[in-house]
């Protein structure tokens, strides 16, 4: 049964109880909430999902979302309804990671055993424990910080990096924050086919560097504009960045953000709200993110 510090992760393990299983969500108190609700002046909300549809963004090794409508006609009732059937993978959007979607040999996070992991649910870890994501949102420009539309494909983001982005933007990072990284990634996704596929075959974000950092900042997640959040250069390479949150720290990932809106607007801390579907054992969640300034 390997353990973070065995491989050279950072650890959360047992700091919530050995049977824990929502990991850094325990760092998001009502104190927390009422603080960052406060950043709330103008009443102004910005939506960071993208469109969910066949054509939203989602890795090609997964399926499509599928999306029908059904209607029927009922002369007794006087009226007609419709309804939805949606089909997709719950990472086929703009999602949060359950802590059971990333795991070590025979372990999840905290120790909890990978054969919970079922055909019918994750039996530990599941995103079910997450609860509510409510608490203090920062934006990292890093893109604007470096002076360019977008960074480069896998291009990496070191920890030192995003230390100078938040002094140069004046804000400061604290315990149980989300931080959100702005690659400028997502303006391909819109520019068409060829595009779209730059998009998918690498990426810029932060480095395997940034699970220390995450540990050390005492993050409740992290964030960005692109599909994997932490640099791709390779998919057949390691993600370093996903085991280091997801299976050391107990932490969150969230994927293809759209920032562009709060970028343009050079909003830097907000207060930010999701919530995960409460779908038991899911090893994610699609999720709409609102930042309220």
């Amino acid at each position: 049964m390997p353990r973070p510090e065995e491989v050279g992760a950072p650890s959360n393990w047992g700091r919530w109880a050995a049977a824990d299983e929502r990991g850094t969500a325990n760092l998001l108190t009502d104190a927390g909430a009422q603080a960052a609700a406060r950043l709330v002046r103008e009443g102004r909300v910005y939506s960071l999902a993208a469109p969910l549809s066949p054509d939203g963004p989602n890795l090609p090794t997964r399926r499509q979302t599928w999306h029908v409508v059904t209607s029927r006609y009922q002369p007794s009732r006087g009226a007609s309804f419709a309804d939805d059937v949606v089909m997709m993978h719950t990472h086929g959007t703009t999602h949060v990671d359950a802590l059971c979607h990333v795991y070590v040999g025979d372990t999840l996070y905290n120790g909890h055993p990978a054969d919970a992991i079922q055909p019918y649910g994750a039996q530990k870890c599941g995103i079910d424990n997450a609860g509510p994501l409510v608490g203090r949102g920062v934006l990292l420009d890093v893109a604007a910080h470096r002076g360019v539309e977008q960074l480069g494909e896998g291009e990496a983001i070191e920890p030192d990096e995003l230390e100078a982005c938040a002094e140069a933007q004046g804000v400061t990072i604290a315990a149980g924050d989300v931080v959100l990284v702005r690659t400028g990634w997502w303006r391909l996704f819109d520019q068409g086919p060829e595009a779209r596929r730059r998009f998918y075959h690498a990426e810029p974000g932060p480095s395997g560097a940034c699970g220390r950092w995450f540990r050390e900042r005492d993050l409740f997640a992290l964030g960005a504009d692109n599909p994997a959040v932490e640099e791709v250069r390779r998919w057949s390479e390691p993600l370093p960045l996903h085991r280091d949150v997801l299976w050391g720290c107990g932490g969150y990932l969230l994927e293809f953000l759209d920032l562009e809106a709060l970028a343009a607007d050079k909003v830097y801390e907000f207060l930010f709200v999701a919530a995960p579907l409460r779908l038991v054992g899911g090893i994610g969640s699609p999720i709409v993110p609102l930042a309220m300034v």
